[in-house]
């Protein structure tokens, strides 16, 4: 059986940083919401918990294996920007 993942780029604002579970939540421009669930590696990791509440992120993303619409985080470009309407 091929069970073929749909990978997706997005570019998310933080909405909720990345805890110790390794979840985040992003919102994308079009007002998509992705719950992150998983990282690809460690260096994924590391790149998302750098970023902070209002930060704008460019990810790649495929779907988990989970119930509900869970995203792994396969790759994190660095350009980033700050919502600053997010920020208190």
């Amino acid at each position: 059986m091929n069970n073929s993942q749909t990978t997706r780029r997005v570019t998310g604002t933080v909405t909720t940083e990345l805890n110790r579970y390794g979840a985040m939540t992003l919102r994308s421009a079009a007002t998509e919401t992705f719950q992150i669930v998983d990282c690809a590696s460690p260096d994924v990791a590391d790149a998302l918990d750098e970023l902070r509440l209002g930060e704008t992120v460019v990810v790649r993303l495929t779907e988990a294996p989970c119930r509900g619409n869970g995203w792994q985080a396969v790759a994190v470009e660095t350009d980033r920007k700050t919502d600053t309407r997010l920020v208190a």
